[in-house]
């Protein structure tokens, strides 16, 4: 066991008082991204799916009884995207996808019998931007995503022969959503919606090999959907457009490689 990671190993239920796995890690990840809008009806509208490469930071601390986390992850890449125009006509064409996520986790760490479980709340912001490529007959489309997220979670973590381990799940909720579509191009603006609220879940495994303790291995799964948004009506040339956004699932899920500190 590396003892520059400060790790608590207790033998009885305590709090821990002093520093527990505190570090900073720095890396890269790959994930498999999967997007579907829904009608009302429950059909499948279009579907975005593909691999995004990305990178993340995290650092955690112990301030007295608490503990705090802080990370910030970005990815960036195509995929692929299937379904219809607004005429009904079937659609093939890749999306470039960018997404941003900043999220905060604080609670307090009890010690068990070689491990700590973290009952903790976690408050996070996304941004998403989506572009989909133009074909031969149709336009392209970029949209722009932000909301927050709030909810709870439970972390454990152990020291072991082979290494460290840590492992959580946690569940929240997706609110305050927006998404500003872009048409400009057929003369439009840039009309902004308020996306429906919604839950997700996440959950998150991470091993440090005892023969390198210096690197993070993990695999991560996580989901959240929004609710259909409101309708705002735009005009041009005297006639009057409607504007709303479906209901939407997300899906990402993928394993990452970092740099302890």
């Amino acid at each position: 066991m590396n003892s520059s990671k400060k790790l608590c190993t207790l033998t009885t239920l305590a709090l821990c008082t002093t520093p527990c796995f505190g570090d900073v890690r720095i890396g890269s990840h790959w994930q498999y991204f999967d997007y579907e809008e829904t009608s009302s009806q429950n059909v499948t509208l279009n579907r975005e799916d593909g691999d995004l490469p990305g990178v993340f930071l995290r650092a955690q601390t112990q301030l007295g009884f608490a503990w705090l986390e802080a990370g910030t992850s970005y990815a960036k890449g195509d995929v692929d995207y299937k379904g219809f125009t607004q005429g009904g006509r079937s659609l093939e064409t890749t999306t470039t996808q960018r997404l941003i996520d900043y999220r905060l986790r604080a609670g307090v760490p009890f010690a068990l019998r070689q491990s700590t479980l973290t009952p903790y709340l976690v408050a996070g912001y996304q941004r998403w931007d989506r572009a989909i490529h133009p074909t031969a007959s149709t336009l392209g489309l970029n949209e722009f995503y932000r909301w927050w997220e709030a909810g709870a979670g439970a972390r454990w973590c152990g020291g072991f022969g082979y290494g460290e381990v840590c492992a959580l799940g946690e569940v929240f909720g997706t609110v305050e959503g927006t998404v500003e579509v872009g048409l400009e191009p057929v003369g439009l603006g840039r009309p902004e919606l308020d996306l429906g609220e919604g839950t997700g879940f996440r959950m998150e495994f991470d091993w440090s090999p005892a023969l390198a303790p210096h690197l993070s291995l993990g695999w991560f799964y996580e989901r959240w959907d929004h609710g259909e948004s409101n309708t705002v009506f735009v005009q041009r040339s005297g006639t009057v457009f409607g504007v709303s956004e479906p209901d939407s699932e997300t899906v990402r899920q993928g394993l990452r490689l970092a740099i302890r500190f």
